[in-house]
Parts: structure tokens; sequence; C-alpha cells
């Protein structure tokens, strides 16, 4: 009898997490477009630094000016982007660490 209910209980609480996910997806505010330039520094370091509700540290979609090339000759520029790559690194290192 104390293995049904445990079942049970463990049905109930895997019910619960599918609900708290399914919100937290839909308050996600990660995967939004956002540039990078010289000009945009400040704008890309607000979005950068804004978390989201359901992940924490949003993962963005980097628009890299109107260069067609994968990086910008600009330090500032640079340095950024790799304090943005470097953080969501640990970000993501730290939800695999408490999922393990």
């Amino acid at each position: 009898m104390a293995g049904n209910l445990n079942s049970r209980l463990a049905k109930v609480e895997q019910e619960f997490a599918r609900i708290e996910e399914e919100n937290n997806q839909a308050e996600c505010i990660c995967n939004v477009f956002v540039g990078i330039s010289r000009a945009a520094l400040e704008q890309f370091r607000t979005e950068m630094n804004r978390p989201c509700p359901a992940h924490g540290f949003r993962e963005l979609m980097i628009i890299r000016g109107l260069s067609t090339t994968s990086r910008i000759d600009d330090p500032e520029v640079n340095a950024l982007l790799a304090e943005y790559w470097r953080r969501l690194a640990e970000a993501k290192q730290e939800i695999y660490e408490n999922e393990s």
C-alpha cells in the first residue's frame, strides 16, 4: 500500500514539475535578436544583464552590426561579447551541475 501511495505521489510531483516548466517557458524572454556594434554597446549590455524569468541568464541571438564577418574589429565590442559568452557558459554549466 505504501508503494502505491509513493507511486501516486511521484506522479503528482512530476505533473507539478511539468506545469511549472510550461509556465516558465511561457515567460521566457530568451532567443531574441539583439544587435551589437560600437554604437549599441550599452543597449547590448542592458539586454545581456536582463534576466529571463524562466532561465536566469538569457541566451540571445546576436546580430553583429552590419558586418558579414563573425568578428567586429573593435576591442570594446569583442570584450563585451567575450564576457557574454563566458557568462552564458557559466550559466549552462551551473544548470548542468544542478541537474546532475
